[in-house]
């Protein structure tokens, strides 16, 4: 097995490649000096954590870490983590675009958000908040579809009924409301839909200029999307 894979590695390397292979106390290293590896760097800009860095992590995260590397447990794990932290930083981007009243960016992390892991029920019903914010009924609709749609998919790989989430649900029925509502002029000279009480936080919605509105925490059963601080 391992001769193969060595065997493999080289061909892709090429003769120059090949010296990066060392072989040391049974194990073998791989020299990645000078090598632009976009799992290091995609690790190095969530570290370093500010909005700039967190932007060009996710794009360079374009989907499952080595998706079909099932052979060892430990890179399932690898690939959680990686996941984790995508989804962290999509969390941040978004309440940074939420608190700059851009709605449509804010839906946009979201989007890939519940396109990286749809499993995540709190994304979902993030997204159709922020579309009732937006009063854009046809985009609430459009969302609960997809969810639907997702979750069937779940019942079927899963073999299994899946209720959908009631927050979700009741979120689509209040923003469909929002979307509807005739808009008002604010204090801050834009025109928004009347303020409400979102269902995933009970409190009210202040005004979304307000670094602490609540807004539905980005959380998960199975521990993605880990979150540095409050969501």
């Amino acid at each position: 097995m391992l001769p193969q894979s060595l065997s493999e590695l080289y061909a892709v390397l090429g003769p120059q490649g090949r010296d990066r292979v060392h072989h040391r106390n049974r194990q073998i290293h791989f020299d990645t000096a000078g090598v632009q590896v976009d799992l290091f760097e995609f690790e190095r800009l969530i570290a370093k954590d500010t909005s700039e860095a967190l932007a060009q992590a996710v794009k360079i995260h374009r989907g499952g870490l080595l998706k079909d590397w099932e052979e060892e447990s430990w890179f399932s794990e690898e690939r959680e983590n990686c996941l984790a932290g995508y989804l962290d930083a999509m969390n941040t981007l978004t309440r940074a675009a939420l608190v700059a009243r851009d709605f449509d960016l804010a839906a946009s992390y979201l989007r890939r958000s519940v396109n990286a892991y749809p499993e995540m029920d709190s994304a979902w019903t993030r997204l159709v908040e922020v579309y009732g914010l937006m009063g854009s009924a046809a985009k609430v609709e459009e969302t609960q579809q997809r969810y639907l749609i997702a979750l069937r998919t779940r019942c079927a790989e899963e073999a299994r009924e899946i209720a959908p989430s009631r927050r979700f649900l009741l979120a689509c029925e209040q923003a469909l409301q929002s979307a509807a509502a005739p808009p008002v002029l604010t204090s801050f000279g834009t025109v928004d839909p009347p303020a409400q009480t979102p269902i995933s936080s009970g409190q009210p919605y202040p005004d979304v200029s307000s670094p602490s509105h609540p807004l539905t925490p980005l959380t998960s059963s199975s521990g993605a999307g880990r979150r540095r601080g409050p969501a």
